[in-house]
């Protein structure tokens, strides 16, 4: 793990598992959403922020993830999140999914800076505070393999 990742770690419970007793595919996307407000939190940062008048969010507009070996109902995972790239209007993070040391799945999001009002969504610039602090996380390494 690189000095520039955020680490967390959970626990699969068995209401994440399908009949076969692996974790569902739709709970990794869950997991990187909650690693990346942990990582928000842990920065000073919330996930929902009100900059003057406005209420800035942050919805997904790219989702992937590679599955390498099933997780289980039981396992202890380490979340090992990145920041790979922050733009003008949109930050992009990797999240690795590890047990034992043994990536079992690579998952990427990217999100992009709204401001929200009335059930409406507009693209806006990311803040001034906000960028700084995260373009100081980049990972350089996993940056040059996007």
């Amino acid at each position: 793990m690189t000095a520039t990742s955020f680490q967390t770690s959970r626990t699969v419970q068995f209401s994440e598992t399908d009949l076969a007793g692996v974790m569902h595919f739709s709970n990794y996307f869950r997991w990187m959403e909650d690693a990346e407000h942990a990582f928000l939190r842990a920065k000073g940062l919330q996930p929902l922020t009100t900059v003057g008048e406005s209420t800035i969010g942050w919805p997904r507009v790219q989702c992937a993830c590679e599955f390498r070996k099933p997780l289980r109902f039981g396992d202890a995972v380490d979340l090992s999140l990145r920041v790979i790239r922050v733009g003008d209007r949109s930050i992009e993070y990797s999240v690795d999914f590890a047990v034992n040391d043994m990536v079992a799945a690579r998952g990427t999001v990217t999100v992009a800076c709204c401001e929200m009002g009335q059930g409406t969504l507009r693209a806006a610039a990311i803040p001034r505070d906000f960028r700084s602090l995260l373009e100081s996380c980049v990972d350089p390494a996993a940056a040059s393999r996007s």
